[in-house]
């Protein structure tokens, strides 16, 4: 059984909006379930990830395929890659991206990681900061979601927070 943190999604683009208040649910999703990214509508920070010699370690290398469906944010999803540490682009898991939310495991979803690695959704067009949607998923492929709201960059911790805000 995996604990997730599951955020009301609000794409309400309009200012002044205030953040949804999460709650926490139980959700079996077998052996590396799918892992969701939900978007809360707030003030982020946008500087660009981790890259090259300070790429966060992890416990295993991984690769990546950007598929068409991702081709305008292809440099940003390479960005979110180099947070990682071994992460390579050619084979390995397929990114695609869709311009709207979407199911993840029961959540309406930016970003979904299934299976560890399996493969991966991108909704780009839904956030704010692309590089860190991307490292936030890839990051899933060795992490759940940290305790806290909204990712950001500065730390692993930050980064795998459940919502883009």
């Amino acid at each position: 059984m995996m604990k997730i943190l599951v955020l009301a999604a609000v794409l309400a683009l309009t200012t002044g909006a205030a953040p949804v208040a999460g709650e926490e649910h139980d959700h079996d999703h077998g052996h590396g379930g799918a892992h969701a990214t939900t978007v809360l509508q707030g003030k982020g920070d946008t500087p660009l990830g981790v890259r090259g010699a300070n790429a966060y370690p992890v416990p295993s290398k991984r690769s990546y395929t950007i598929t068409a469906s991702c081709a305008s944010y292809a440099n940003q999803i390479r960005q979110g890659a180099a947070t990682w540490e071994g992460m390579t682009e050619g084979g390995g898991t397929p990114v695609s991206c869709q311009s709207q939310q979407f199911d993840c495991g029961g959540v309406q979803a930016v970003g979904c990681n299934w299976s560890n690695g399996q493969k991966i959704l991108l909704a780009p067009s839904q956030v704010r900061d692309v590089a860190l949607l991307a490292a936030h998923e890839f990051g899933h492929d060795w992490y759940a979601h940290s305790s806290g709201t909204c990712a950001s960059w500065g730390s692993k911790d930050n980064i795998m927070r459940p919502a883009m805000c």
